[in-house]
């Protein structure tokens, strides 16, 4: 009973604490599950109509590797496991776009402009996808999987990071996308 009531002060404490809403929820629900009391029930129907309201919920077949907006905020790009690469309309969740990757996308990123998707995978290829869903170009990493993609704020620079710890700068600028060649470089990290 003490612990239940040790919890149920602790939520009224972080209830009205700047972001602490979700922490307060937390400890009321243990309160309740402990010893049930009008107290702990009162904290949580009042911190249950406190929270944000979630816009709409999807299940997809495979795992989700990663999320990200667009530069406008309107369309949400999701990333899976089973290859998928697909964009959302954030309003009412209609599917824009869904590619398939040849592998499990590991990063996929929109282009500063939003009107490319970058998504790598785990068999090395780099997809550049239009924002139609069409594939605009395939760079190939030899089957070194890709574990990371960033742009540029201008967008005409790519980075991607493949799992033998190397980096590549991709120039988007250029008609013929290629890698750049960094041969004979060396970088010493201290």
């Amino acid at each position: 009973v003490a612990a239940a009531q040790r919890s149920a002060a602790r939520a009224q404490i972080y209830q009205f604490r700047t972001g602490e809403l979700y922490t307060s929820t937390l400890l009321a629900i243990d309160s309740q599950l402990t010893q049930p009391s009008k107290e702990a029930e009162e904290l949580l129907r009042e911190n249950i109509s406190l929270l944000p309201p979630p816009i709409g919920q999807k299940s997809f077949p495979g795992q989700i590797t990663m999320v990200s907006f667009n530069p406008r905020g309107d369309i949400f790009l999701t990333a899976a496991d089973n290859g998928s690469v697909c964009g959302w309309q954030v309003t009412d969740n209609r599917q824009l776009f869904c590619f398939d990757s040849p592998g499990p996308v590991t990063s996929a990123i929109f282009t500063p402009t939003g009107d490319r998707v970058l998504a790598g995978d785990k068999l090395g290829n780099l997809q550049i996808i239009n924002s139609d869903g069409s594939l605009q170009n395939t760079i190939s990493f030899s089957g070194k999987a890709i574990t990371d993609i960033t742009m540029q704020p201008n967008g005409r620079y790519a980075a991607v990071t493949t799992e033998d710890a190397k980096v590549t700068l991709i120039d988007l600028g250029k008609s013929a996308i290629s890698p750049f060649d960094f041969s004979g470089i060396s970088i010493r990290l201290a």
